[in-house]
């Protein structure tokens, strides 16, 4: 059971992350989520629906935390401080050289940070996370079709906020291909 949910630790850390904007938080937020898999009776069997399951679990950690705290736009605030795009997805958003990538990472950052939380969390979800449209469903509770169409819409609203932006063609041209 350990080593099935080591497996998914480093995903677990980008998604909390981008849902807090803190590393100390997220972390916090990820060893809470380990606690209570850990802890679990009925754990699912099947691959896929386990890291659903464990995405679901951090994400329902997360909002439980939400509620609790004062404001949401306080919090709203709070979360413009994202990192998700470190690590390995840096080096799969530009080929360029480090200068041309360094520019583009913040300008999708800024633009990340200006999209409301539900936009920015499906962009994580599918785009930089890599999970499927029938898992992010079955994570937010909605229809496939309203993954699709938020995913779309989100998708959008983030090349509105990089228009006109010094950002390279891959990165822009890796979004729309996604389509």
């Amino acid at each position: 059971m350990h080593r099935r949910l080591e497996a998914h630790l480093g995903r677990l850390s980008n998604y909390a992350r981008c849902l807090t904007g803190n590393r100390d938080t997220a972390r916090d937020l990820v060893q809470s989520c380990a606690v209570k898999a850990l802890a679990a009776k009925n754990i699912p069997v099947d691959e896929p629906a386990y890291r659903v399951w464990l995405f679901k679990i951090l994400r329902n950690i997360f909002l439980d935390t939400l509620r609790k705290k004062a404001t949401d736009e306080k919090i709203l605030r709070d979360l413009t401080n994202n990192s998700i795009l470190e690590g390995n997805n840096e080096q799969e958003l530009c080929v360029y050289s480090i200068e041309r990538r360094n520019i583009d990472i913040l300008s999708v950052r800024e633009g990340l940070a200006k999209l409301k939380s539900s936009q920015r969390e499906i962009l994580v979800l599918i785009d930089m996370a890599g999970f499927s449209y029938r898992e992010v469903a079955k994570l937010l509770h909605i229809p496939v079709g309203t993954v699709m169409s938020r995913l779309s819409r989100s998708r959008n609203a983030l090349l509105r906020e990089i228009n006109g932006v010094n950002i390279g063609p891959a990165i822009v041209s890796d979004i729309r291909k996604s389509k």
